[in-house]
């Protein structure tokens, strides 16, 4: 069984997704394509509905140790400073869904990060205005050590038009569309 990596970048001021800097979207390509080549699995990009700047990506790993090999090879390391001046990484889990299972045509995926603690005492999900269904829904658990309290929940949908967080109830959420 694959696992799954969902990383958050943000694009560094000046720069916003709707007016990209020079070459931006080239180097996603080229990520992209680079990454996949090692991977043996599509690299799916995101952006958030409400804010202009964060840009997830997801992608299908063997295991942690295959991407941890990934992240230190000197073609990932050099994909790094070619992005510098563009993006900063926010942050990365490994989640425990098999990749193969994710939904990858779908055109929006809403994310929402629990602790195992709330979830356990509260298991309402974020208020969301869906006026589609959602073809797909899963819980997965961060495989990190040191954040093995955390849990997400994805719940992928075809159409994002309609989609959008009315209430959060204190939990983190994010409206996720398909990027490229």
């Amino acid at each position: 069984m694959s696992i799954t990596e969902f990383a958050s970048l943000e694009l560094k001021h000046p720069h916003t997704l709707s007016s990209p800097p020079p070459h931006f979207i080239s180097l996603l390509q080229r990520l992209s394509a680079e990454q996949s080549a090692h991977s043996g699995y599509p690299l799916l990009f995101f952006t958030e509905a409400e804010h202009p700047l964060p840009l997830h990506l997801i992608s299908g790993w063997t295991d942690v140790p295959a991407h941890d090999a990934w992240i230190a090879s000197a073609q990932n390391q050099q994909l790094l400073i070619d992005f510098a001046d563009f993006i900063e990484i926010k942050g990365l889990m490994h989640l425990d869904i098999n990749f193969d299972t994710l939904p990858v045509k779908d055109r929006g995926i809403l994310c929402e990060k629990y602790r195992q603690s709330e979830v356990a005492k509260d298991n309402r999900t974020a208020k969301a205005e869906e006026l589609v269904e959602a073809g797909w829904t899963t819980w997965a658990r961060n495989l990190e050590p040191s954040a093995e309290d955390v849990m997400v929940r994805f719940k992928a949908f075809a159409e994002t038009k309609t989609l959008q967080v009315l209430e959060s109830g204190g939990k983190e959420v994010h409206v996720l569309m398909r990027f490229m």
